[in-house]
């Protein structure tokens, strides 16, 4: 069971990604696409759960990037001042970007409600099928921690060329040590979704809890996790916001250009499709 099911790609692939109206045009087709893996949908449920979805983003779109417009441009500001703030400045930024993320969560709860209401009936075969299926995979995972490293260098990689565009060799390095030296966390995660799961199913049965297991899971994402699981992550979090402070201080002139760019850039892109009635 994964929080992406329907809402990853909205912040971490439409705000990141090169083309935000791009992202919104396919928004529709890539959110059933993962609904339809998981749930049992006859036309009638496939035509609320698309409505859900779009007034989901809808709202998303009106009301959060504004939001995440203003961060980035009180970022880029901030750079092109000189007014970061060393450590914290990177800190509050990563805070910033996990308060729109929750924000956003919340737009999609109608969707998800809808959703396993409707599948309550039929028994959530499907939905328990293909969560064993991403165990499987998971497992697969587990016992290749090369393959996630290959994964975050990758996210890096996109993260890079949507910023700065291009690390420096000494940059490069530190980046590369950070991702080689960092335990692999798919053995917790894969653990942590276990336990979600597991929470699911216990709820899922009495249509009280179940409602409040759906409202948490779009509310308080991280209160349904493994205690180990949250604490490796945050120690992944601390290590990763003093590599990015590391690198952000050692940007030269061009680099800094090129993030203020690109940061103004994406939040006029926000901005604009804000005001789309």
């Amino acid at each position: 069971m994964k929080k992406g099911l329907w809402l990853g790609f909205l912040l971490a692939g439409l705000v990141g990604c090169s083309g935000i109206s791009m992202g919104l045009r396919f928004a529709d087709l890539l959110a059933m696409r993962q609904i339809s893996r998981f749930f049992d949908l006859d036309s009638a449920r496939r035509e609320r759960a698309r409505a859900d979805f779009g007034e989901g983003l809808a709202k998303l779109r009106r009301e959060e990037f504004p939001r995440i417009a203003a961060t980035l441009s009180n970022f880029a500001d901030a750079v092109e001042k000189n007014r970061v703030g060393g450590r914290a400045g990177i800190e509050r930024l990563w805070n910033d970007v996990q308060a729109h993320f929750r924000a956003a969560s919340l737009n999609f709860e109608a969707l998800g409600q809808n959703l396993v209401e409707g599948e309550s009936a039929r028994g959530f075969a499907k939905f328990d099928a293909e969560f064993a299926a991403t165990q499987r995979k998971e497992q697969e995972r587990v016992q290749d921690p090369e393959r996630e490293r290959e994964q975050m260098r990758k996210r890096a990689e996109r993260a890079v060329k949507e910023s700065v565009e291009k690390l420096r060799d000494p940059q490069m390095a530190m980046l590369e040590g950070a991702i080689a030296a960092d335990p692999p966390q798919a053995p917790l995660r894969a653990e942590s979704r276990r336990h979600l799961f597991s929470q699911f199913q216990a709820a899922r049965t009495d249509p009280v809890a179940r409602k409040a297991f759906v409202r948490r899971f779009f509310a308080d994402w991280d209160g349904l996790q493994t205690k180990t699981y949250l604490e490796a992550r945050q120690r992944r979090h601390a290590r990763y916001v003093d590599l990015v402070t590391k690198i952000f201080e050692s940007l030269d002139a061009e680099q800094k250009e090129n993030l203020i760019r690109n940061l103004r850039r994406r939040a006029d892109e926000l901005r604009s499709l804000a005001s789309i009635s």
